[in-house]
């Protein structure tokens, strides 16, 4: 799927007359021990996908702006890179749009009845049709349960930071972006350079604390920021001592996760006209294009494109930790 969609990008892209995906090389540091890592150059391998295994003295020489342990190696991933995410979303709607689809925002769901025909009521209108496909992110729960369904969903706030790189002249153009989930303790960080070219780094934990999306900001947000901030900077001090060890700037997003991390693709098991797409733990608008094809031909009754069975809703969950 990760194959196809980086093709579906670029269609887009020249479809749109815009850039979207910007290059940036992928970093996973970490040791011989370190599970992840070797598990990322398994899944690079069965892709065939081009990588680079760094060792110690080369993984210093290519990025100075980490300060990686002597025993630590690296593997590199070239073709890998960044969307701009707000500018895809609106290329998208755009087609959308253009192709005879009809976008009506700011309309909320208020019940949904299933059936030969089905109808979906909102705050302004009533609305039947044949088939509906539920893509409610972080309200999936909440949409899918009066349907009878009890999907494996937890909605986690992920706060989001931006950190200064005093070196970026030094830097500019040879920032990577890096998973350090399990080579420095138990947190779970990722960072990546700024789409806009303007010395910030973009870091965040892959986790956070259960949240209610309709109440997104009751988890104690004073506090909460501290805390990631706290781990982060104490991050910085040991892995990245260019960067500046407090925030220029935060924001937060909401994951939507699954225990395997993987996501619900598929038929209501009694209203086969009712499709859900939802829990994508935080890596799925990347996939959206190809998630689009799959549900079209799920709509359409076609065959998949793909093998459907890891995205099932009655799929055996088995907890994944990287």
């Amino acid at each position: 799927m990760v194959t196809e969609s980086f093709q579906c990008w670029f269609d887009l892209e020249k479809e749109a007359n815009t850039t979207l995906f910007k290059s940036v090389p992928l970093l996973v540091p970490g040791n011989i021990e370190s599970k992840f890592m070797w598990s990322a150059k398994d899944n690079l391998d069965k892709l065939n996908y081009n990588y680079e295994l760094l060792d110690g003295s080369e993984l210093r020489k290519r990025f100075p702006m980490f300060k990686h342990p002597g025993t630590f190696s690296g593997l590199l991933e070239s073709e890998a890179g960044t969307l701009k995410s707000d500018k895809a979303w609106s290329c998208l709607l755009d087609l959308f749009v253009k192709y005879g689809g009809t976008k009506r925002e700011n309309e909320k769901v208020l019940k949904i009845v299933p059936g030969d025909i089905i109808t979906v009521e909102s705050i302004s209108e009533k609305y039947e049709c044949d088939h509906v496909i539920l893509a409610p992110g972080p309200w999936a729960s909440k949409m899918t349960k009066p349907l009878g369904l009890d999907l494996q969903l937890t909605p986690e706030r992920i706060g989001v930071y931006y950190y200064k790189d005093r070196e970026y002249a030094k830097h500019r153009g040879n920032w990577p972006s890096f998973l350090n989930y399990e080579a420095w303790g138990e947190h779970k960080i990722y960072g990546m350079p700024c789409h806009e070219d303007n010395g910030l780094i973009k870091m965040a934990i892959h986790y956070g604390p259960t949240i209610d999306p309709d109440a997104r900001d009751d988890v104690g947000e004073k506090k909460l920021i501290q805390m990631e901030t706290n781990i982060i900077s104490e991050h910085i001090r040991k892995t990245i001592p260019t960067l500046e060890d407090r925030p220029t700037a935060w924001e937060s997003c909401i994951y939507t996760m699954t225990p395997d991390w993987s996501f619900y693709l598929d038929r209501h098991p009694e209203w086969r006209n009712v499709i859900v797409a939802a829990g994508f733990s935080g890596h799925g608008f990347k996939l959206a294009p190809v998630v689009g094809k799959l549900l079209c031909e799920l709509v359409m009754d076609k065959k998949p494109s793909y093998d459907m069975a890891p995205f099932s809703i009655l799929r055996p969950m088995k907890a994944y930790h990287p």
